[in-house]
């Protein structure tokens, strides 16, 4: 599971279309806030917030301006990209040890261009009210701004500084394997494609990894389910076969980066 984060206006949204382009499946969060003009009924399930108790295993339960954000577990193991913020990530991964979630971190060079765009979308999304003032309204949209760049900042800023230290893995739960930046200039959409390429290949090879040791009987597989692989292996200190267990996407991410790997489980396969 692919997870896209990033600051309000980054570009997380446009991100996880491309990849939807490329024939990746996009998580449908639960919201209570109403729809966006630019949105449709494939962005989100917008749902009342007296419709909040019909859903019993809410995951990443998040609050934003007064407004939830939620998702399911059907939509997770069916689904491979999913956007969110930084502190949801970790709670979802906390809350799902069975599911391996890569992060997807979009940057932007430009902060300067980032709020001109959060600016616009803020504008759009919030018309001015009858008898409103054009000093009042412009003063409420900066308002809104503020106080949405203030809930992320703090989270943001803590993850940039965990970059810089080379902290970041002592600090993921187990079940995220890393943190993977992609640069948006919000100028140059073809960038941003080659980038969305790149990750939908480097996710399809996994996959398809995934299927081929699920399928074969000679890989010295003694147990396989949906949430990994029981493996036999051979410790070469102690010359005896040992029984050593990888979620199915860890498994697959360990040959995909280093097929050398490949040998210590399943050896004789290399000559096929």
């Amino acid at each position: 599971m692919n997870l896209i984060i990033g600051r309000t206006g980054s570009g997380k949204t446009a991100f996880a279309r491309l990849l939807e382009n490329l024939d990746m499946k996009k998580v449908k969060s639960y919201t209570t806030r109403p729809k966006r003009q630019s949105e449709t009924d494939d962005d989100y399930h917008f749902i009342s917030k007296s419709d909040l108790d019909n859903y019993q295993d809410k995951l990443a339960l998040t609050t934003i301006n007064q407004e939830q954000y939620f998702v399911t577990k059907n939509e997770l193991i069916t689904k491979n990209i999913y956007v969110i913020d930084y502190q949801g990530a970790i709670d979802l991964a906390k809350q799902t040890p069975d599911i391996t979630y890569h992060i997807i971190h979009i940057l932007n060079p430009d902060d300067n261009l980032r709020l001109t765009t959060l600016k616009t979308r803020y504008y759009q999304n919030n018309p001015k009210k009858d008898n409103e003032s054009d000093t009042d309204y412009q003063k409420r949209i900066e308002n809104l701004i503020n106080k949405r760049n203030a809930s992320e900042n703090q989270q943001f800023t803590e993850l940039e500084n965990l970059y810089k230290t080379g902290k970041l893995l002592e600090t993921l739960p187990d079940n995220l394997d890393g943190c993977f930046p992609i640069e948006n200039d919000l100028k140059d959409i073809n960038s941003l494609k080659t980038q969305a390429f790149k990750i939908s290949q480097d996710f399809k090879t996994r996959i398809r990894l995934c299927n081929m040791i699920a399928k074969s009987a000679d890989y010295g597989i003694t147990t396989f389910t949906h949430q990994g692989f029981q493996i036999k292996t051979h410790n070469p200190l102690t010359k005896q076969t040992e029984i050593e267990y990888l979620p199915v996407e860890q498994f697959a991410d360990l040959i995909y980066n280093e097929p050398k790997n490949l040998q210590h489980f399943i050896g004789p396969l290399l000559s096929v």
